[in-house]
Parts: structure tokens; sequence; C-alpha cells
């Protein structure tokens, strides 16, 4: 059949340097259901412009890091196999926005989300999509890399997802990505970070499918429960407050 050959976009050259280095990482997956009914109900009576759900996950998940350091941890195979930790969670949360005239889901990374006010990340995120704020200028840093060669691109993504250090500041420590908000779901996530957490659509009694992917370099399944668990009460509890406050 005849048709016609697109050269990749810087967006989605980064898309799959990203999924080439997520196929390197031996990622187990754990799903629960959770009942977030209460922070649902909060979110439904606060005044627009509502929060959105990655920005209440993220700050959920990052509290729930505070006291489960596996969390917080990646794994570096340099200069010999070892895990390294970092006294606070990065978030790396997508978001959808347009790239060059294309729709593309981009990475925006938030330093410490529990220590902001979900207002602050719904701000961040907002200027991310917007093409403003520092992480306009790392969006941009990241299109730049994307427009390099294949060989370079794949030896500074090995530096800099392979180097403890440089790894949460580039991409974070943790992903989120929510597509329930449109009726979907992301049932086998395709990320390179040592946790990335997403969920579906809610039935009528605010319960839905939270799943989260991980490294098992890093930990294993029973943490994963536990921490999708802590964010579940993270979430009903702290979380919902703020939106009612």
């Amino acid at each position: 059949m005849r048709g016609r050959a697109l050269p990749l976009s810087p967006a989605r050259t980064l898309m799959a340097d990203l999924s080439w280095m997520a196929r390197r990482v031996p990622i187990g997956v754990i799903r629960r259901r959770i009942d977030l009914s209460t922070v649902i109900a909060a979110r439904r009576a606060m005044p627009a412009p509502r929060v959105p759900f990655t920005a209440m996950t993220a700050k959920a998940f990052a509290l729930v890091a505070r006291d489960i350091p596996e969390l917080r941890r990646s794994y570096a195979p340099f200069p010999r196999a070892h895990l390294y930790e970092v006294g606070v969670s990065v978030a790396s949360i997508m978001i959808e926005r347009e790239i060059d005239g294309e729709r593309a889901v981009i990475p925006v990374r938030v330093r410490d989300p529990a220590g902001f006010s979900l207002r602050e990340i719904t701000t961040i995120l907002e200027n991310a999509r917007a093409g403003e704020g520092a992480e306009a200028a790392h969006l941009a840093k990241l299109m730049r890399i994307s427009r390099l060669p294949l060989p370079l691109r794949r030896l500074l993504w090995l530096w800099g997802f392979n180097s403890g250090r440089q790894r949460p500041n580039y991409f974070g420590t943790f992903g989120v990505s929510v597509l329930g908000h449109i009726g979907g779901e992301i049932v086998r996530p395709v990320s390179p970070l040592t946790s990335f957490v997403s969920y579906g659509p809610f039935d009528a009694d605010g319960r839905t499918e939270m799943t989260m992917a991980f490294d098992h370099r890093v930990m294993d399944g029973a943490l994963i429960v536990e921490a999708i668990g802590g964010i579940e009460a993270a979430l009903n509890g702290p979380i919902r407050d703020e939106l009612a406050g």
C-alpha cells in the first residue's frame, strides 16, 4: 500500500528515546483497587479552576515517599552497581501541549511536591503548558537533545539515566500520568523511572484501579502495594483537607 514517510519530530523522538530507555528496565506492574470518593467530593466542591488529579497524585506520592525511602531511590550501574537515594522526591508529571503545531506529551518536573501547595503545583503545570517558567527552558533543552544524531543522543541519555545523582535533576524520581478524566487507562506503563503511577476512570462510587510500574532492581511488589495504600490514604486525608480548606 502506498503512503508517505514522515520524519520524527523532536517531541516524538524524545518519546522514542524514553521508550528505548524503558526497555532496559526490568519493570514490574502492580494494580490495586482504591476508593477516592472523599477527595473527589472535595474536588467537586472547590471553585474553578479545579486542581488536576496529576497534581494531587504527585503530592500524595511525595508525602508517602517521605516515609518510604525506597520510593526515592534509583538503580545506577556505574562505577559499580548500586542504589542511589535522594532526600526529596522529584515528580515527573506528564502533560499534553502543542509543540511546533503537534500535540505532544511531555514530562514536567516538580521538585519535592510535598513542599508545595496544590495550587502552586497546578501553576507550574499551567506555566509549562503555556511555554513559560523554568520548565519551558528545561523542555527546550530536551528538544535540543532530540535534534542531535542518534548515537550522541543515546550517549547523553545513558549518562543521565545511569547517574544516580543526575537522573532526578533531569528526569525525576517518579512519574505520574492520569487519563481517567477522559475515559482512558494506562494498563502497561512504559517508563524508565523507578516508579510510575496512573489510574483510569472512576466508577459511580469513586473507586478506580491504581497502577504502579516499578523498577524491580530497586524494590519489590509488597512494598508497592503498601505505597499505593499510602497514596490512597494521603489523597483521602491531607490532600482532601487542603482542597476543602
